[in-house]
């Protein structure tokens, strides 16, 4: 029974931490995004410029829609380990989970350094 309240308090940490970390990849989506408009300010003519803007609004948009996606999921599960609904299947989703956020994490780490260079080199 202890073991099984230790897991549940860490998967409660766990789904906390995720949570925060989200709500940080969601401020830096909009951040992105607006840095976008700032780049279409400043060359409205350009259309190369203008479709690089248009691909990079095309994967924030799928970013934030996998993000809300992601949220949902850890909420689900949070309902679930606060009922007690959480057993070995339980484990094995809180798992999977885990590593969707990892994926999600380490793909918004990756594009930064590109969005940030096209950002600087149009801006």
């Amino acid at each position: 029974m202890k073991g099984t309240h230790w897991s549940k308090e860490v998967q409660h940490r766990q789904h906390l931490e995720w949570l925060s970390k989200l709500d940080f990849y969601r401020e830096q989506i909009a951040i992105f995004q607006n840095e976008l408009q700032q780049v279409v300010r400043e060359h409205p003519q350009l259309l190369s410029i203008i479709e690089h803007v248009d691909e990079y609004r095309s994967i924030l948009i799928r970013k934030k829609i996998h993000l809300e996606q992601l949220r949902q999921k850890i909420q689900e599960e949070q309902q679930a380990l606060l009922s007690g609904g959480q057993e070995a299947k339980g484990q094995d989703a809180h798992l999977m989970l885990s590593a969707d956020l990892q994926d999600f994490f380490d793909e918004m780490e990756s594009l930064k350094p590109t969005f940030r260079r096209f950002v600087a080199y149009n801006d």
